[in-house]
């Protein structure tokens, strides 16, 4: 039996207390498995969880952008920007570089936000 975010489930599993839960490998907001619980996906587990906000790619991301994507995204929540707000100021900052301009490297990211109210 899965435990923790797989459970589909509010009542069991592991309770996040975060505001933001990041998952910034590979596809992580659409992880396919026959046995897990649906939906298997690791964003709604955050949010369902407890988080407020998740951010998860919807494909398997390139590392280099990607830790550059981070990198600027983190900087811009630090500046006090919403999830929403600083994933979008860091991806147009990914497009802007020379190399990463394809959309692939600076638009596998979603911000999801919980709708199961506190």
């Amino acid at each position: 039996e899965r435990l923790g975010l797989w459970d589909g489930s509010p009542a069991g599993g592991t309770k996040l207390r975060c505001r933001l839960a990041v998952f910034s490998a590979c596809s992580t907001a659409d992880y396919v498995e026959t046995d897990s619980v649906e939906p298997g996906q690791l964003a709604e587990g955050a949010l369902v969880r407890g988080a407020q906000y998740a951010v998860a790619s919807l494909w398997n991301v390139d590392s280099a952008a990607t830790s550059r994507l981070m990198r600027a995204f983190y900087k811009e929540l630090g500046s006090g920007r919403s999830p929403g707000g600083a994933l979008q100021a860091a991806s147009q900052a990914i497009r802007a570089t020379a190399g990463f301009e394809h959309p692939y490297y600076w638009a596998a990211f979603a911000v999801y936000q919980s709708n199961l109210g506190g």
